[in-house]
């Protein structure tokens, strides 16, 4: 601080003086050297190094918004008085401003671009649902007449297909009409059925439509060459290749004859 504030004033006076022809680095200088301090003195003071303090003074560089205010508090003088006619110095912090603005401008176009892209991978996934996440309302059987040729022979079969009326319990996931609801393999014992649905992040919407009773099919597979009928067997939904459980048979043997 200043001994009195008849020394204060000199100061200002003689900043004022010296506007129309001194720059910052003429200002600072005289600041220094008014309370006889090196170089490496002020730097101390002011948190820093020598080497910048002496680039400000020889002009090769300029302290950023933050130093000069740190300066302007110390040496108890406003902004103005340190920065009035100095263009280089105020064309820096024209500058220095214009690029926070176009950083911000990148980052904020960065991010949107991320989180769209995030948003889209994300809606495009198409993964298969645990039997677990579906309420199952009611089966329906659907009578299916087969004509299947065996050696050279036509046979009729009665075969059934199956209409699962269901809801179902996600947030983040919905049916989708215009993919594969479903994959179905016909075993021994079981016929079993792999439902799928598609990722959303539209949460409302997603609930809305999950409330609602959807229903999905389980085709025979007995008019293929090598398929077998579903008639006998336990229909079951699963969400792997392992052998199906009890708790995922919607429709048991007994009931599927």
């Amino acid at each position: 601080m200043y001994k009195n504030f008849y020394e204060y004033n000199i100061i200002r006076l003689k900043l004022s003086f010296r506007r129309i022809v001194m720059e910052f680095k003429d200002k600072l200088k005289l600041l220094r050297e008014k309370r006889n301090y090196t170089q490496s003195e002020l730097a101390n003071k002011l948190g820093t190094y020598r080497i910048k303090v002496s680039s400000w003074e020889n002009g090769n560089s300029y302290p950023d918004i933050k130093m000069i205010v740190k300066i302007c508090d110390y040496f108890n003088i406003s902004i103005d008085d340190i920065l009035n006619e100095d263009k280089k110095i105020i064309e820096k912090f024209k500058n220095d401003k214009k690029k926070i603005k176009l950083y911000s401008y990148i980052t904020i176009i960065s991010l949107f671009v991320m989180l769209t892209s995030f948003v889209l991978i994300y809606n495009s996934m198409i993964t298969g649902i645990n039997a677990n996440e579906i309420k199952v309302i009611k089966v329906k059987k659907i009578p299916v007449i087969i004509h299947k040729k065996i050696y050279n022979k036509i046979r009729t079969e009665k075969d059934y297909k199956y209409y699962v009326y269901v809801k179902f319990n996600s947030a983040f996931r919905t049916f989708a009409a215009n993919i594969p609801s479903m994959q179905c393999d016909s075993y021994k014992r079981y016929t079993t059925a792999s439902f799928k649905a598609k990722h959303s992040l539209n949460i409302f919407k997603n609930l809305k439509q999950n409330k609602r009773i959807q229903k999905l099919e389980i085709p025979t597979y007995a008019e293929d060459e090598e398929g077998s009928l579903n008639k006998g067997k336990n229909i079951c939904i699963v969400t792997n290749e392992n052998k199906p459980q009890k708790k995922y048979i919607i429709l048991p043997s007994n009931k599927n004859n």
